[in-house]
């Protein structure tokens, strides 16, 4: 009866130890910080790499860039276009002018402008004036130009002559264009008359734009 009496008390004291260990530890993990222990490091396993949804508000300091060889999309819709400017005309602008004078032909031409080796020409503005020899006459100013490998007049309004000065005629032209030259060609000024065989015509002519590199690298 002794013996198993004492058996009763150890047994208590056991369960007494037990309880009292698992209270300690129980604290000690509430005031563990969240997360391995310092040193440690977390191994991801699958999926590399983390695949990440939502999004993403922060600011960004310094320089952002690409590596070599990637790109970046823009796949804006049509009722919300990216905004672009041309700045081409600001790079590599040109001007040009000159003139001609003819008799008994009723036309002349002058080359106002080569256009460089490995560039084109855009043509933006075309003005000029000239003078005419017969009262009622008819000019048809213009440009031959070359676009494509294909040669081309583009002639634009003048306004009707007037004689302020005797039977001379004087007309005059200025008009917004948007016209290609190819690398290598000549830009004409061009006064062409409806009477071919009486008079002289004597034109000035005046071209703006700008030119891009052709083959077109960005």
């Amino acid at each position: 009866m002794k013996r198993f009496k004492n058996h009763l008390i150890a047994a208590a004291v056991l369960s007494m130890l037990a309880i009292i260990g698992t209270i300690m530890n129980s604290h000690q993990a509430a005031a563990q910080p969240p997360g391995p222990p310092g040193g440690l490091a977390v191994n991801i396993v699958n999926p590399v790499p983390v695949p990440v949804t939502g999004s993403i508000n922060s600011t960004v300091t310094g320089t952002v860039g690409l590596a070599s060889g990637a790109s970046v999309r823009v796949d804006n819709t049509v009722t919300d276009p990216v905004r672009v400017r041309n700045v081409n005309d600001a790079i590599q602008p040109f001007q040009a002018q000159g003139s001609c004078t003819t008799s008994n032909s009723g036309a002349c031409s002058a080359t106002l402008f080569t256009v460089p080796t490995g560039k084109r020409a855009v043509i933006e503005y075309f003005s000029g004036g000239a003078e005419l020899p017969l009262p009622g006459q008819v000019l048809s100013p213009g440009l031959n130009i070359k676009v494509n490998g294909i040669a081309g007049s583009a002639n634009v309004p003048n306004t009707p002559p007037t004689y302020p000065n005797g039977p001379n005629g004087h007309t005059s032209w200025g008009q917004q264009v948007h016209l290609y030259a190819d690398s290598g060609t000549a830009i004409d000024g061009i006064a062409a008359s409806q009477d071919t065989s009486t008079g002289f015509i004597s034109a000035g002519f005046f071209i703006s734009g700008y030119l891009v590199d052709v083959p077109f690298t960005p």
